[in-house]
């Protein structure tokens, strides 16, 4: 796997992709099936956003201050899929919001990942070298690794081995 922060990420979107056309391809009886996936997406997206928010964000601004501008619209809907992944994360599985739910995230998400993959990580690679974006890469990779062993999160890791069952 490359540790060049654009390549970890864009993987991941693909497996939000992934994750999101799973859940909508269940029908509204396997309801099992259905808070096992929705468990994995919230997984999923807390560690996207938090590679984004607590690391990529930060360390593109010290780099280029003047990407800041080009950040602020991601971060405001990392804000917003925060809120409806906490709000995802309390329905039961056989909870008809569910759905409803996770048909908002996957507007939301899918609006991000365009947003990510057209505007912002084309500047960022235009704007930051090689050995920044690899740096930028093993610091997420590390981030994870800690919050994963310290707190019991399943991670990305973990939430992927639950989508590919």
């Amino acid at each position: 796997m490359s540790d060049d922060a654009i390549v970890m990420l864009r993987a991941e979107h693909r497996e939000l992709r992934r994750a999101l056309r799973t859940f909508t391809r269940t029908r509204d009886t396997e309801t099992a099936r259905r808070g096992e996936i929705a468990g994995d997406l919230c997984a999923l997206l807390s560690a996207h956003v938090r590679a984004e928010t607590d690391v990529l964000y930060p360390r593109i601004r010290e780099l280029v201050p003047a990407l800041d501008p080009l950040l602020r619209v991601p971060e405001e809907r990392h804000r917003v899929i925060e809120e409806v992944e906490r709000r995802l994360d309390g329905l039961e599985p056989y909870d008809a919001r569910l759905a409803a739910a996770v048909r908002v995230l996957d507007e939301l998400v899918t609006a991000h990942i365009d947003q990510d993959e057209d505007e912002v990580y084309p500047r960022i690679r235009a704007e930051v070298g090689r050995n920044d974006l690899q740096r930028i890469g093993r610091e997420i990779r590390s981030v994870r690794d800690d919050r994963s062993t310290s707190d019991g999160d399943r991670g990305l890791t973990g939430a992927l081995h639950g989508l590919l069952r």
